[in-house]
């Protein structure tokens, strides 16, 4: 048995391995290279951030860690996928996978994480530190909502965006970048964060100005990213995109985009929240602290402290003062709370005193408004 870091040459064996598992695993045919088209290049770059494990020079266990430095509230963080997790059938029971874990955590610390993210299994992943967390409302648009919506919009056209479009790709962008929460995209990375899963991007035309985007699945009716030139004026785009379409639509609104989520909850059939993803948080102090300036912009806090210990991290006081707030590092311990706990409070979909007894005292600081978008998921 051979585990190392993959390269260059090891593209072809790492695509068959992982369109068999999950083609197995999901019962339909998978194409990774159309799913995640960002995800391939024939370089020992993009290879590297694979690791496998090889039986007399086969390839039958691999995961990948995807650095993705992030924007939030304009702070640099660095986020991480550890995905596409596949050993072949014949090879399954013998450890890989674990191996392939442990290797991928000391990767996550070579190059200083603040949060990893993945999917799967919850239990699987929870003894890594990984919990479900964060919080997105999905939203059903129909004929019957659009029709009887109090909010104007005017008849927009969309048209299909190509890989070649370069002036409608940095116009996405430049919307992209005006998010609360924002995976990096490099120019050469747009089309194919639009076309990830097989979703195909249009851009919106408002008497034939560019006014926003949408990218959706191959039927249309899943919206799975959209932006608009003006945050005001997002449900009013998928409105029109729903008019266009003319058919119910379905899309998710990030806890912190109050502006859109409220016009959802006064027109859409279903608002429903859940949790984008698992996420390990590494760095708390940095993550809590944009949060809570993200938080704030809509929601202030009242004044109030509360001070508690993370396992294995330590003491934490937020607290907030006639409109100031912070969060800082303390050696007081207050009230302590296992990294799953913290995971589920801090950022999670309900109340703390859901979570546990007495939960109170957090909820005037949580939950935090953590989303993810699923384009970025490599």
């Amino acid at each position: 048995m051979e585990l190392r870091r993959l390269k260059a040459e090891d593209y072809d064996s790492l695509l068959n391995l992982l369109n068999k598992v999950f083609s197995i695993k999901n019962q339909r045919q998978v194409d990774f290279e159309k799913d995640l088209p960002k995800m391939w290049a024939r370089n020992d770059e993009q290879m590297g951030k694979h690791f496998g494990v090889f039986e007399d020079g086969k390839l039958v266990s691999a995961l990948g860690v995807y650095p993705l430095p992030t924007i939030i509230d304009g702070e640099e963080f660095m986020f991480s996928t550890v995905g596409n997790i596949a050993t072949d059938k014949e090879y399954e029971g013998k450890g890989y996978m674990s191996k392939l874990i442990d290797v991928a955590m000391q990767e996550l610390k070579d190059i200083k994480a603040d949060v990893s993210r993945l999917g799967g299994l919850r239990k699987r992943y929870n003894r890594y530190g990984y919990e479900t967390c964060g919080k997105d409302y999905g939203c059903s648009l129909s004929t019957h909502n659009r029709q009887n919506s109090k909010f104007h919009f005017d008849n927009l056209t969309f048209t299909v965006i190509e890989k070649n479009d370069k002036e409608a790709l940095s116009f996405v962008k430049e919307i992209c970048y005006k998010r609360a929460i924002i995976a990096k995209r490099e120019d050469h990375e747009i089309y194919d964060c639009l076309t990830a899963w097989q979703n195909k991007p249009y851009l919106a035309l408002k008497n034939g100005v560019p006014f926003g985007y949408v990218s959706v699945s191959a039927a249309g009716n899943s919206v799975a990213e959209y932006g608009c030139i003006d945050e005001e004026q997002e449900f009013e785009l998928l409105l029109g995109y729903q008019q266009w379409l003319g058919n119910t639509i379905n899309f998710i609104v990030p806890s912190y985009n109050l502006i859109t989520l409220r016009k959802a909850y006064e027109d859409c059939e279903s608002v429903r929240a859940s949790s984008p993803c698992h996420f390990k948080i590494i760095n708390w102090q940095k993550l809590i602290s944009a949060l809570m300036r993200l938080r704030a912009k809509h929601r202030p806090f009242n004044n109030g402290e509360l001070t508690f210990s993370i396992e294995d991290y330590g003491g934490i006081r937020l607290w907030a003062k006639d409109g100031a707030f912070g969060c800082e590092r303390v050696e007081e311990q207050g009230r302590k709370l296992d990294v799953l706990t913290a995971t589920r409070i801090l950022f999670g979909v309900s109340d703390a005193s859901c979570i546990i007894e007495k939960g109170e005292e957090f909820e005037k600081f949580c939950p935090l408004p953590l989303s993810w978008s699923l384009q970025d998921r490599v």
